[in-house]
């Protein structure tokens, strides 16, 4: 069983990190997006994600990114780490600690090779005497997830606190939220959270929720309250919405693109993934016209 209480839950979206046209980060612009996010319903912000392009930052820069945000926030603070050794996974676990995160998640390593379960659970294991902080299994890479009888020996070993499961696989989510005794599991699966809260899962961290936190968190505020007509209607207006997001090209232009027709400002993707077609950006500006988020924030 867990080794630390996880008690967060609800929607926290995974910040889409600003970056300049050279491709460091755009301060500024982090602190605006932070508080905006802080201020829009969510129950936590996550840093560190694939989206958010934060993969290769050093121990100092995620710590940097870490405590700016956590100046900002009220809400909770996540922090993902996606280490290639379990050495580099020390250096970021400890620099996003001593930056403030409430809670860390860690990806497995993955660059070129898998570990196999035993040597996955002896490094959780060392993470966890190294934080005080509780750790989460991010399942994220659909090219090297984690199956469900290792994760069951993760949880039982009391080596995770919990679990974000995403990398496109839904089965794993509903085999996950089967377990008993299970630790707490979030869908990052950002066309299926509104499944995944009804078969149980305790919240979403997600891209979804970092383009549309309002609506994202009025999805999740309909179904604790019960009111399942109206969390369906959110649900296929955000699935509508992230279907022109989910390209496998484009996306993270895409995601950028429909943050700036928001009035947000979160900068150019990171080279070499800047291209944004004109047929993408009239798909993008259509849809979003539709759907009413343009119009609704421009009379914000």
């Amino acid at each position: 069983m867990p080794s630390k209480e996880f008690s967060i839950r609800g929607v926290i979206p995974n910040l889409i990190t600003p970056f300049t046209p050279d491709g460091n980060i755009a301060w500024d612009a982090v602190r605006r997006e932070a508080a905006y996010l802080d201020g829009s319903g969510v129950d936590g912000i996550s840093i560190g994600a694939f989206m958010s392009q934060t993969a290769g930052l050093t121990p100092e820069e995620l710590f940097r990114l870490c405590e700016m945000v956590r100046k900002l926030a009220r809400k909770p603070l996540l922090c993902t780490i996606l280490p290639d050794s379990e050495p580099e996974a020390i250096l970021l676990l400890e620099a996003v600690t001593n930056a403030g995160a409430d809670a860390v998640l860690v990806a497995q390593p993955h660059y070129l090779f898998q570990p196999d379960t035993s040597s996955l659970m002896s490094m959780f294991e060392r993470l966890q005497a190294r934080t005080r902080v509780p750790i989460l299994l991010a399942n994220l890479l659909g090219s090297a997830l984690v199956g469900l009888p290792a994760m069951r020996r993760l949880i039982d070993g009391g080596f995770i606190d919990g679990i974000l499961q995403g990398g496109g696989n839904g089965h794993l989510l509903v085999d996950l939220l089967r377990l008993r005794p299970r630790v707490p599991v979030f869908s990052g699966l950002e066309d299926l959270h509104y499944v995944g809260l009804l078969l149980g899962a305790e919240g979403l961290i997600s891209d979804l929720a970092a383009l549309f936190p309002a609506e994202c968190a009025g999805l999740y505020r309909d179904f604790l309250g019960g009111n399942h007509e109206k969390a369906r209607k959110r649900h296929e207006r955000l699935l509508r919405l992230w279907r022109v997001m989910d390209h496998s090209v484009e996306q993270l232009a895409r995601l950028r693109f429909a943050l700036s027709l928001q009035g947000r400002d979160a900068g150019a993707a990171r080279s070499p993934f800047t291209e944004l077609s004109a047929e993408a950006a009239r798909h993008v500006t259509e849809t979003l016209e539709r759907e009413g988020v343009s119009r609704q924030l421009r009379r914000q």
